[in-house]
């Protein structure tokens, strides 16, 4: 004898407003699973990269003449500290 419980089961019977369900989503909703940078374009991507990329460049040679320049300044105290003969 079959119970009510297999039936149903076997049937996997699912109500048409449950299986047509769709979400509403209002104009002004936001995304939170997708960052604005995920949405931009691949040419926008590729501009921010090169942008960041010239902009670690010039930090990095900004950061080598300060070291340059303290260098300098360490090297030129140190002869005056050497005796002369």
């Amino acid at each position: 004898m079959v119970s009510e419980f297999e039936t149903v089961r076997d049937e996997n019977i699912i109500p048409d407003y449950i299986k047509n369900y769709v979400p509403d989503e209002p104009e002004n909703s936001v995304d939170v699973f997708t960052s604005p940078k995920e949405k931009s374009s691949p040419d926008s991507r590729l501009a921010e990269a090169e942008a960041a990329r010239e902009e670690a460049k010039k930090r990095e040679e900004m950061e080598h003449q300060e070291a340059m320049a303290k260098y300098e300044k360490l090297y030129e105290k140190f002869k005056k500290s050497i005796p002369k003969k």
